[in-house]
């Protein structure tokens, strides 16, 4: 599993003796591996009309939500429908070029997983991956950072880059002979938090 680094820049303005300001920039950043994950699943059925395409489509689809969620608790919300399409399937002629006679439809149901319980990420994979029938395939994984975690980590790096910018003020203004002030103002930038 990566891990990400949640890094900015606190600049910070000083007053020190006699009014001078001190400008100085300061950097945090906090490693945080990444505490959920995100399965990709395609449900694809074939019909000869629209209407049977479709339902076996939701029955096959019933298949992954009723596994993942009795046999995983993964809750109604974290089971997500983004895309669902219903596409004719045309005939080929005896060279095996397409008609544009319509042989049966497929309806496609495109899911997103979230599993916040990253340690049963495999274990999920290889029971959607294993239901019967080769309607129902996993697309992928990906790993995010909740928003709960992101705000936590992003907090944690504003006080290390504040930290590390009165720790620069405090060296120039100390070698300088003068004594360091309140802070007059704070500019956050460059924050960035990759997902993975």
């Amino acid at each position: 599993m990566k891990k990400f680094f949640a890094a900015l820049v606190a600049a910070l303005s000083l007053t020190g003796v006699a009014a001078a300001d001190v400008h100085v920039n300061g950097t945090g950043s906090v490693p945080v591996t990444p505490d959920n994950a995100v399965i990709s699943v395609v449900v694809t059925t074939n019909g000869e009309n629209t209407g049977a395409a479709v339902k076996s489509n939701a029955a096959d689809s019933t298949k992954v939500f009723n596994l993942l969620k009795d046999s995983y608790k993964i809750a109604d919300a974290d089971i997500c429908t983004h895309t669902f399409s219903v596409n004719p399937v045309h005939e080929q002629d005896a060279k095996g070029n397409w008609t544009n006679r319509i042989a049966s439809w497929n309806a496609v149901n495109y899911m997103t997983v979230t599993v916040r319980d990253t340690s049963k990420a495999g274990d999920i994979l290889g029971a959607v991956g294993s239901i019967k029938g080769n309607t129902v395939q996993v697309k992928g994984i990906h790993f995010v950072v909740s928003d709960t975690l992101r705000q936590k980590t992003l907090n944690e790096a504003r006080q290390l880059a504040v930290k590390d910018a009165e720790s620069r003020a405090r060296n120039y203004v100390t070698t300088a002979g003068a004594e360091l002030g309140l802070v007059k103002e704070i500019r956050e930038q460059d924050v960035y938090v990759p997902q993975y």
